[in-house]
């Protein structure tokens, strides 16, 4: 069993990420929380069953959540502070991209059963 386990913790400690994949499992364990403190997003995936919690207190925010047998796209998208996140999951990869222009932080992840990659910029 392959494990990666990735913290991303910005400069202004605002953002935190934790990732852990194993090769027949996908666990993702997604925690944003905004500048302003109102934005909590939890999303957790495993395998092909999933639990979305997601707790925010503004109100210009938009979820997108489409779900099938073999892929699974989530789509989150806020105007307030100009957040884009797109996630594609497939039972043998799983691709995060999130980027941000509010703090022009760029971060692209890519993860697979055996290899994990990460690209910051």
């Amino acid at each position: 069993m392959v494990t990666h386990r990735f913290i991303f913790i910005s400069s202004s400690s605002h953002i935190h990420h934790h990732f852990i994949s194993s090769s027949s499992h996908l666990h993702l364990i997604f925690i944003f929380i905004s500048s302003s403190s109102h934005l909590h997003l939890i999303f957790i995936s495993s395998s092909f069953h999933l639990h979305h919690s997601f707790i925010s207190s503004s109100s210009q925010l938009h979820l997108i959540f489409i779900s099938s047998s073999s892929q699974l796209h989530l789509i989150f998208i806020r105007a307030s502070s100009h957040l884009h996140l797109i996630f594609i999951s497939s039972s043998s990869h799983l691709h995060l991209i999130f980027i941000t222009y509010s703090s022009h932080l760029h971060l692209i992840f890519i993860s697979s059963s055996s290899h994990l990659h990460l690209i910051f910029i």
